[in-house]
């Protein structure tokens, strides 16, 4: 970019106080303070059901009529040898690091383990990613996850197919011992973060006394999020299903609608969005396209690179391909974007696909220049100029890609 700058270092520290900073921030619209003047009162100590109707919160009982379960969910830690001895850390304690580990061993390839994985890397730490399955972020579609790997192996080292069998100490570094294409590995480290995923949070909710039903995954609960207990609903992680704020947020205000009100909303089936907030982000929607071949229906699928997107191209953030996959009539069936806010991106396949809005429509909205979210733009030219029309349109336009696209600096 032309700009020199002199040799610098990072306080770790700092950083981390400028985290919980914004944590807090970000909670104060929540906060117990907040609440009470939305005239709500806030109870600590926890709660625990007496009977359908009572819960005992510390050395009180309240009533209630309606009751809404959104206890979250807490980390999962595996049964590996040695890992409670040796110690560990996960994504809440994580952030209550004040000193960088110098080596750090995240066991998980998912979000969870990318994200943070990536951000100590970037802060100076060693990280070695060991993932026991065949590839990483398993929910997201193949080829991007690949080649989001491919990037993030320029900053850690990531094994796949890699079971840690044992954890044990040597002279003050933790060792951790796993099992690749049958043979044994071990790898030292300062640190060691747990990322395989979490459970429900229902340990002492005497959830039994009321009558609500459970299972390893989490509350039963049905499309409108009551419970199996007449007056009582689930909503977020507790209910084991997308672990996601967002979709928790949507659980939460169909459970708040249906507990306070008459009537009995159901959750929308709209497609779930998610995006893995590593540098590039990894945003999706919808149907893979692994899972659309397999359903035996006619897709196609689109490509739009972002080295060919004017913005990833002025910004530096060239890393990226979008890619769109269709039916036959250009319903959209999914959607999943690597690059530079392909989270901001993907939210308009999502507004799309909730109302049925075929692909090579969005090419007739007017998209700002130059912006990253053009590429959605692209995608649906790519439809329009590949399918269905006649040999005299294809000629007609056949020269649209190189020398008459809206904006001429945007070729293709």
């Amino acid at each position: 970019f032309g700009v020199n700058v002199e040799a610098s270092s990072v306080d770790f520290g700092r950083a981390m106080d400028y985290v919980a900073e914004r944590i807090a921030k970000v909670g104060e619209h929540d906060s117990p303070e907040a609440m009470g003047a939305k005239g709500v009162e806030v109870a600590f100590g926890g709660a625990e059901f007496v009977d359908r109707n009572h819960l005992r919160v510390g050395d009180r009982v309240v009533e209630s009529k309606a009751t809404i379960i959104a206890v979250g969910s807490k980390a999962k830690a595996p049964e590996i040898t040695g890992l409670e001895t040796a110690g560990y850390i996960d994504h809440v304690s994580l952030f209550r690091l004040r000193t960088l580990p110098k080596r750090l061993v995240v066991i998980g390839g998912g979000p969870i383990g990318l994200e943070m994985g990536q951000a100590l890397a970037r802060f100076g730490s060693r990280v070695t990613i060991l993932e026991s399955g065949p590839r990483l972020l398993k929910r997201d579609d193949e080829g991007l996850s690949d080649l989001l790997r491919q990037h993030l192996s320029e900053e850690m080292t990531i094994h796949s197919e890699a079971k840690v069998v044992e954890i044990s100490t040597r002279h003050g570094s933790k060792v951790v011992t796993y099992e690749r294409e049958g043979v044994r590995e071990e790898v030292e480290c300062d640190e060691i973060l747990v990322a395989v995923g979490r459970a429900p949070a229902l340990k002492g909710l005497g959830l039994e006394k009321a009558g609500v039903e459970w299972n390893d995954r989490g509350i039963i609960v049905d499309s409108t999020l009551a419970t199996t207990a007449k007056g009582v609903w689930a909503c977020g992680d507790c209910t084991g299903g997308f672990q996601f704020t967002h979709w928790a947020e949507a659980q939460a205000r169909v459970a708040a609608r249906n507990a306070l009100f008459r009537g009995a909303k159901k959750m929308s089936d709209s497609p779930v969005p998610w995006t893995t907030f590593t540098d590039p982000e990894l945003a999706h929607v919808g149907l893979t396209e692994k899972q659309a071949n397999a359903s035996g229906a006619s897709v196609e699928v689109y490509r739009f690179p972002y080295e060919r997107l004017d913005r990833a191209v002025t910004d530096g953030e060239t890393r990226g391909l979008a890619k769109v996959i269709c039916d036959r009539n250009g319903k959209i069936l999914g959607a999943s974007i690597l690059g530079h806010s392909a989270g901001e991106a993907i939210t308009e396949v999502v507004l799309a696909m909730d109302n049925g809005i075929a692909l090579s429509k969005l090419t007739q909205s007017i998209h700002v220049y130059p912006t990253m979210n053009r590429v959605i733009r692209r995608l649906g030219d790519e439809r329009f100029l590949n399918h269905g029309v006649s040999q005299w349109t294809t000629k007609l336009f056949g020269r649209f890609r190189q020398e008459c696209a809206t904006d001429p600096r945007e070729m293709g």
